[in-house]
């Protein structure tokens, strides 16, 4: 193992008296003192898994659990017209299977995690770790302790090549079982195509491998979403051949609402394409409250190159200016223009005013690009009156607007007028 960065591996592997038939077992030293701060897990159920599902229905709706067991229909008396039959039309992904795969997610863990201070680099101070094992077994195990409590979850499963599916969750199907589950094979077995079939032998092999794949990555999306923060993020790598099925299988998990982006990634070009040099994959990022990340302004923004420049000039030309925000604005200027071209703080030279706190900021139009903007009030905090409303209307919402405000990024007029909006680096 390379000496950077410091890891911890852990491994998972069954107690002494279970078997885990996905654990890897490994040899466990004796009297190893474990330093690494773990929180205890206490209790026979974790969050997320099936006892506590049921748990948590008893305490809202006592009435449709009795003795640990749910009365469905209770439940559904319960919850009104908004509770929809089993056999209702409903939009969204289906597959054989599926009711299976999500079961899964609800199970217990079945392993525990043991600590490999032998193979592990910085043991005493390092707060990282390789954890080796089932990647589901893996997820049950982490749900008992960081439930809600993680920030990023990235993902890059294994594509779905066309070839036969490695995984074995206990539920993953054959061709032949697909054909049952989908009605293409009678009771006792035999192949019911028909003449009148228009399914190609490629197609019903296709749907399975769909099956398979769909059926593994269920269960592990529905655990990592009980992983995350409410502020979380999560991102999965795929490429063109899931791509639709994955995104509608995490609209489903995490809501569409809760969809972020689609990104394409390029990479290397393939020579062996028959109709077109198909090099990208892409990043499906979903956030698990999109509305939490707007409730805490939450903006993602890459660092420029002439950032820390700019920042770094702008406190030399504080202390210059005997923080002075007009005379600092002028040495900022100056300063600026003093750059050989092509210099990224040329280019990116609309950072140059200066607020009393010694902040350099830049001026934002305020106005709604292209036109077709909200129009409200906005009232000026020294005459007491309403803005005069751009002819494009405002950049923000009202409640956007408000925080603007209450940030002290607004910049206002003197009179009524107030045209940008000032950001800081």
């Amino acid at each position: 193992m390379s000496e950077t960065p410091s890891t911890v591996p852990i491994t998972t592997t069954a107690p002494p008296d279970e078997t885990a038939p996905d654990s890897i077992p490994f040899p466990q030293k004796k009297d190893t003192p474990v330093t690494l701060e773990f929180e205890p897990v206490s209790g026979l159920t974790g969050p997320g898994e099936a006892k506590s599902n049921i748990d948590l229905l008893a305490r809202f709706f006592p009435d449709a659990v009795v003795d640990g067991t749910v009365d469905v229909e209770v439940l559904r008396d319960l919850l009104g017209d908004d509770a929809v039959p089993n056999t209702a039309e409903a939009f969204g992904l289906r597959w054989p299977g599926m009711a299976e795969a999500r079961r899964l997610s609800t199970l217990p863990p079945t392993g525990t995690f043991l600590p490999k201070p032998e193979e592990s680099v910085g043991w005493d101070d390092t707060r990282n770790l390789v954890i080796e094992g089932d990647n589901l077994e893996v997820l049950r195990l982490l749900r008992r302790g960081y439930t809600n409590k993680v920030d990023v979850i990235y993902i890059d499963p294994p594509y779905n090549t066309g070839n036969d599916f490695v995984y074995d969750d206990k539920r993953t199907t054959s061709q032949a079982q697909h054909e049952a589950v989908t009605g293409q094979r009678d009771d006792e077995g035999v192949l019911q195509v028909g003449e009148g079939s228009d399914r190609a032998q490629d197609r019903k092999a296709g749907a399975s491998l769909h099956t398979k794949w769909l059926s593994m990555m269920y269960p592990r999306l529905l655990i990592a979403h009980h992983l995350l923060k409410e502020t979380g993020v999560i991102i999965v790598a795929i490429d063109d051949t899931e791509h639709a099925r994955l995104k509608l299988l995490m609209d489903r998990v995490l809501g569409a609402e809760n969809f972020i982006a689609n990104i394409t990634w390029q990479g290397g070009r393939k020579n062996d394409s028959r109709y077109v040099s198909v090099g990208h994959d892409y990043m499906l990022i979903y956030a698990k409250n999109e509305g939490s990340l707007s409730a805490n302004s939450v903006r993602w923004r890459e660092e420029r190159p002439a950032d820390n420049v700019i920042r770094e000039a702008a406190k030399k030309v504080w202390i210059d200016s005997g923080r002075k925000p007009e005379k600092a604005t002028e040495l900022m200027k100056a300063w600026i223009k003093s750059l050989p071209e092509g210099h990224p703080a040329k280019e990116n030279n609309r950072f140059y005013e200066f607020e009393p706190d010694g902040r350099v900021f830049r001026k934002n139009n305020i106005s709604w690009p292209g036109g077709g903007g909200p129009r409200y009030d906005v009232i000026h905090p020294t005459t007491g009156l309403p803005v005069r409303v751009p002819g494009s209307g405002w950049r923000f919402s009202p409640e956007r607007m408000k925080r603007e405000i209450d940030a002290n990024l607004i910049m206002w007029g003197k009179i009524t007028l107030s045209t940008s909006t000032g950001r800081h680096i």
